[in-house]
């Protein structure tokens, strides 16, 4: 989402899983706030393009699928740049390679993965048709859509109420707690009493029974 954003100054909007990227059709312009067209290309078609968002599927090892954004194409590998698959410190643009075989006689090509010795096989890869890679010299420009709207300054007031009425003697003197409680403190419990030292008052509070 981050390249996306800073690359092409595209929003992609939230999904679930990483797999579901695959079935979407519209991303947004951050510029303009509105819909461009995201087009699915399968693995094993027509050779892999750089700077298009690569989506592998789900699986019972992987349920979220996974996606990564294919940095550079040769005639036998993909680059991947990717993150959450591959724990390592990166010592080029990219994360790793992936394998790319191609048919000639069919005229296709095929992104091979695995994980832990299993087939994984990406869907295939997401690209922007007549979005070009935008100037990094340059700061996005940003939709009015998605900045935050203005609240009004949040206030904290604080405000003392004092009880007009007071019942008196409402505690329970059968109820060993609230008889402990009286004993220590006094039949007056209103703030000011509990403040008090008078009888332990609050070092008798704070000690444990």
């Amino acid at each position: 989402r981050r390249w996306l954003l800073e690359v092409k100054g595209l929003y992609l909007p939230d999904v679930m899983f990483a797999a579901m990227v695959f079935d979407m059709k519209q991303v947004e312009d951050v510029a303009t706030g509105g819909n461009v067209s995201m087009v699915a290309v399968p693995n094993g078609t027509t050779k892999p393009v750089k700077d298009t968002l690569i989506i592998w599927q789900a699986t019972d090892d992987a349920p979220p699928g996974h996606i990564g954004v294919i940095v550079d194409v040769t005639d036998t590998h993909v680059r991947i740049a990717d993150q959450n698959q591959h724990f390592h410190k990166w010592t080029n643009d990219y994360s790793h390679e992936l394998k790319l075989e191609h048919d000639a006689e069919k005229g296709t090509w095929t992104i091979i993965d695995s994980m832990e010795g299993k087939p994984w096989n990406p869907l295939g890869w997401m690209t922007f048709p007549g979005i070009a890679n935008r100037d990094l010299s340059k700061p996005l420009v940003w939709s009015p859509k998605y900045k935050a709207p203005k609240f009004d300054i949040i206030r904290l007031d604080r405000k003392t109420i004092v009880p007009t009425k007071t019942e008196e003697n409402w505690l329970d003197l059968t109820n060993e707690a609230e008889k402990k409680f009286v004993e220590t403190f006094g039949i007056d419990v209103s703030r000011s009493r509990l403040n008090e030292n008078t009888k332990g008052g609050r070092e008798a509070a704070l000690r444990p029974h």
